[in-house]
């Protein structure tokens, strides 16, 4: 994908909310408010926020020909004219002067020519080069921030990356909904783990993924998700937890941490979701029936990415995955039971505890003793640890029985 391609796809990314012609200018103007307001990996740019009249300016393009390609980037009409170093060009500049904090701002600029952030044609004044780097001077410090380059994980299964991109409208239950796109991609060898379309971003989707994964894959070392409330249940930190398998937020304002789901995002953008027909009668369970068929074709089509250091041949991302099965961990069985909600409870006098309004029967030998409860649903049934104990599945306490177990028979004695 080109540096051009990419462009286009984020900015179609984010005006696709406006494009729904049952929106009034109110809900338009309240979508490019909240847009603006949210923090991007943006491509080409050190930048992570757009300005509503920018997204308004790709908005109003994009509508003129229905086509994504109008949105790559154009060729300034103003050049070889001396101008202010602003927008696209400002980030890019940075960007390399963090790249050669070293060098003089001279040798800068004709690195920046060689890699077109300058055309030769355009008139340059180093004291507006200067005068540039001044008003950016702590955004270049190199001890400013922590350390940014790109990284990769040593192996297989060390680390996942995971997120969830809002996909194309779709019927489901007769209604036309988001589709919403959870997925999990393995760091080292690019290889898609599991992923689905949902009618919601919950937890529980979430979930669904992931068990998926861990069932197809095997367990992974640590897994990258993003900050959002479906990524922060207390079944998913529990279940990882007692997995062994570490669990880590992307820190809020800072993209980098997630730049290699977003790019994997741009592609799915472009190779996957671009070619769909009209999706005016696209099902959810067909649009998964696609999804399938897309991630048997990604994963085993040779990645840029990915090369065999002996012989340099480019690898699909099945391939690169298949080199390191010995860090294979398998999953264990009853996947969910290992990802319930948890509460304490002292034992009472009686050995009963209440929960949710109820009351139940724990077993001889703990009272007042706290216990550890697991469960699905609050209506659902409830598992009782001591530790690292089971006491199994608690009874609910018949109140009824036991006051007319406690009641003495008619006419007998005292």
């Amino acid at each position: 994908m080109t540096p051009n391609e990419q462009k286009s796809l984020f900015r179609f990314q984010i005006i696709h909310p406006l494009l729904d012609e049952r929106m009034g200018k109110g809900d338009l103007t309240r979508l490019v408010r909240e847009a603006s307001e949210k923090q991007y990996t943006i491509p080409g740019s050190r930048k992570t926020t757009i300005s509503e009249s920018t997204i308004w300016a790709w908005y109003k393009t994009y509508l003129k020909t229905r086509n994504i390609a109008s949105l790559v980037p154009q060729r300034r009409s103003d050049r070889g004219k001396r101008r202010k170093i602003t927008g696209e060009t400002a980030d890019r500049l940075l960007q390399l002067r963090l790249e050669n904090p070293r060098i003089p701002l001279t040798a800068l600029v004709k690195k920046a020519e060689t890699k077109g952030i300058f055309s030769p044609a355009d008139t340059i004044r180093m004291s507006g080069i200067y005068a540039f780097f001044r008003e950016h001077e702590l955004e270049l410090d190199p001890k400013a921030g922590k350390d940014m380059r790109r990284f990769e994980a040593d192996g297989v299964m060390d680390l996942w990356h995971s997120d969830c991109m809002h996909g194309p409208k779709v019927l489901y239950n007769g209604k036309r909904i988001t589709a919403k796109l959870f997925c999990l991609i393995d760091d080292a060898s690019r290889v898609i783990v599991s992923g689905k379309f949902y009618p919601s971003e919950t937890a529980e989707s979430f979930l669904d993924t992931l068990w998926t994964g861990f069932q197809n894959r095997g367990l992974p070392k640590k897994i990258q998700v993003d900050n959002g409330g479906c990524f922060r249940d207390q079944r998913l930190v529990l279940g990882c937890a007692s997995l062994e398998v570490s669990l880590c937020f992307s820190r809020p304002y800072h993209p980098q941490g997630k730049a290699k789901i977003e790019r994997f995002w741009l592609t799915v953008r472009m190779q996957f979701l671009s070619l769909l027909d009209d999706t005016k009668d696209l099902t959810l369970e067909h649009l998964n029936v696609l999804w399938v068929r897309y991630v048997d074709e990604y994963n085993n089509r040779p990645h840029s990415a990915l090369r065999d250091p002996g012989t340099g041949k480019t690898l699909t991302p099945l391939e690169r995955y298949k080199q390191d099965m010995r860090t294979y961990r398998y999953a264990p069985q009853h996947m969910p039971r290992y990802f319930r909600y948890s509460e304490t409870r002292i034992v009472s006098t009686a050995r009963t505890i209440s929960f949710n309004n109820r009351y139940y029967q724990v077993p001889i030998g703990y009272a007042r003793k706290k216990l550890e409860i697991r469960f699905f649903t609050k209506d659902g049934e409830i598992e009782a640890f001591f530790g690292d104990k089971s006491l199994g599945v608690l009874l609910q306490v018949d109140l009824h029985a036991n006051y007319n177990g406690h009641r003495r028979p008619e006419g007998g004695s005292r």
